[in-house]
């Protein structure tokens, strides 16, 4: 290919030796093609790859569509993430050059971890956060300046257990307070602690509240709290 290339007076932008393309190929591409951009590509498990498929998901919108029709302030998502007391990427500062070690304080060097509930509607309403601290025992001091009506419960994990979402979803009602001419859609993912939580599923038949689980290792596309929140 190259020799033909080259006889017919046609300059190729390939490494000969290597057989690959080089920065004037890319470049030509590039400019050929303006509608592809260079990009960070995202981690997705192949678990995931292989879930999010269209089975899977057109049957959760016929789920969706088989339901009474609910308003837009009606229909909820909720969703934990955790956040960490030590962050990921670390402020830079100035420092002497040529100094082997530059530390900086935190709470630990891994950091701790802390669950937080988000949940909020289609229409923009927010139900106060929900906060799951890693301590055996409480420590009201670590609540000083949390947002109107946020939640604390304190777990030696911090992470989402199952009657500690059951708590959660008492906040919820507390927030939402759903009943038989006005009722509740709440949209989930998968986890044990919601879909296999029988006081929860329970509670929610007996206060109005149509739970809906995203099918599984489809909430990184699915579910508006990671999509576009």
């Amino acid at each position: 290919a190259y020799q033909l290339a080259e006889r017919n007076g046609i300059k190729h932008c390939f490494n000969v030796e290597s057989g690959v393309a080089g920065k004037r190929w890319l470049s030509g591409f590039m400019d050929r093609h303006p509608e592809i951009s260079i990009r960070s590509p995202e981690p997705t498990s192949l678990a995931r790859a292989r879930g999010f498929n269209k089975t899977s998901v057109l049957k959760f919108y016929e789920i969706l569509d088989s339901l009474p029709q609910f308003p837009c302030c009606r229909i909820f998502n909720v969703d934990e993430t955790g956040v960490t007391t030590t962050g990921k990427v670390p402020s830079k500062i100035l420092a002497r050059k040529g100094k082997k070690q530059v530390g900086i304080l935190s709470s630990a060097e891994r950091g701790e971890l802390s669950t937080v509930v988000a949940c909020m509607s289609a229409g923009g309403n927010f139900i106060p956060p929900f906060i799951i601290l890693p301590r055996a025992r409480q420590n009201l001091a670590l609540t000083d300046g949390a947002p109107p009506g946020t939640k604390f419960v304190f777990h030696r994990s911090g992470w989402m257990q199952a009657e500690i979402f059951t708590g959660w979803f008492d906040h919820f009602l507390l927030h939402t307070k759903p009943n038989e001419h006005d009722p509740v859609l709440l949209i989930l993912d998968g986890h044990n602690s919601h879909t296999r939580n029988l006081d929860f599923l329970k509670k929610a038949k007996e206060s109005h509240v149509t739970v809906v689980s995203i099918p599984q290792h489809c909430s990184h596309r699915l579910q508006p709290l990671d999509v576009s929140f």
